[in-house]
């Protein structure tokens, strides 16, 4: 690494184009990495300077370039990934690489970057907004990624095992509330074969849809969680009990995270419950309404925009009446969604 290479990730940090323009002439590697093992890209999506991803993309910056650091080679240290990781500060970002990706996508043809490619939908989805998520999408629909997971069914995994921020897990979801209101039909994708969550004794069965697998999989384990926390809280309790009687005096942190941790659990479960999954089942109901529309009325065929039109008694009558039966049976439910 150079001296013009430093000077050239310093003047990004600072947004300062002319120099930036100007140390780009010097240089001969565009793609050097610092001693952090991050290219100038990197630092331009760190930084969400745009105007230098841009010049940088002009001289053949990659998107996809890993660190060279073996521990650090994921895709996810890729920049292309990582502008997404960044969320919806990052969105002008994320479309200039969109733009660029459509030029070189047939370039990208090793395995990292196939799974680059495949990854793309899923965070778009989870860290992004509904401009962004049907950019990325393309033509392609709610198609899954690598391991057959839809966009739809990676974010809604992602929130029920893994979140503890109910705020940020809303915020998500009000953007995919947005995107299944222009696409609907993505509720309704099912998984085309068994998923098993790495590191958990977790497996989402074929015909899954995104719904089902969080309400009769996802929770579960979920909950499972939240016990789990319980145990350990009053295990050091116990603990601090035992040490008190033998004159000891101590200070647990640990049992202060442990409870600060089962308060936000807890916290997101009941968003989850409460509000994600009645408002995620109130879309796919009227999709629902608007197929059985489609499929009762003679004239209508496959022209879904004509739905709104349509309030027949028949049509009502029919509906409620499944909406009545899954209500009164769960095994319904759940085989509806699974």
């Amino acid at each position: 690494m150079g001296v013009h290479d430093a000077h050239l990730v310093s003047a990004i940090k600072a947004h300062d184009v002319d120099a930036t323009r100007l140390l780009l002439l010097k240089i001969s590697n565009i793609d050097f990495q610092t001693k952090q093992r991050r290219t100038p890209l990197h630092a331009a999506v760190q930084h969400n300077n745009v105007g230098a991803a841009a010049m940088l993309l002009e001289r053949g910056a990659g998107m996809n370039v890993l660190p060279m650091l073996k521990s650090e080679q994921t895709i996810r240290q890729s920049p292309m990934l990582q502008a997404f990781q960044l969320g919806e500060s990052h969105e002008e970002m994320q479309l200039l690489f969109l733009r660029e990706l459509e030029a070189v996508r047939h370039t990208w043809t090793s395995a990292p970057d196939q799974a680059i490619i495949g990854t793309i939908p899923r965070y778009a989805m989870q860290y992004s907004t509904p401009l962004v998520f049907f950019d990325a999408i393309g033509d392609s629909g709610g198609e899954g990624g690598l391991d057959g997971l839809s966009p739809l069914m990676h974010t809604l995994k992602e929130i029920a095992l893994f979140s503890t921020d109910r705020a940020h897990s809303a915020k998500t979801m009000e953007n995919v509330f947005g995107m299944l209101d222009k696409r609907p039909a993505m509720a309704w994708e099912r998984l085309k074969a068994p998923f098993t969550v790495p590191g958990l004794s977790l497996v989402y069965p074929e015909g899954a849809t995104a719904l089902g697998m969080l309400v009769f999989h996802s929770m579960q384990t979920r909950r499972k969680t939240d016990m789990d926390f319980v145990e350990m809280g009053e295990r050091l309790l116990k603990i601090q009990e035992q040490m008190q009687y033998g004159g000891y005096s101590p200070h647990l942190v640990h049992q202060q995270t442990v409870e600060a941790d089962r308060q936000k659990n807890a916290t997101l479960v009941t968003y989850i419950n409460a509000e994600l999954i009645p408002k995620m089942f109130a879309r796919m109901l009227r999709a629902m309404r608007v197929a059985l529309a489609m499929a009762t009325h003679a004239r209508l065929g496959a022209n879904a925009g004509c739905c709104a039109r349509l309030g027949t008694d028949v049509i009502d009558m029919i509906f409620n009446g499944l909406v009545r039966t899954m209500a009164e049976s769960p095994a319904v439910f759940k085989e509806m969604l699974c």
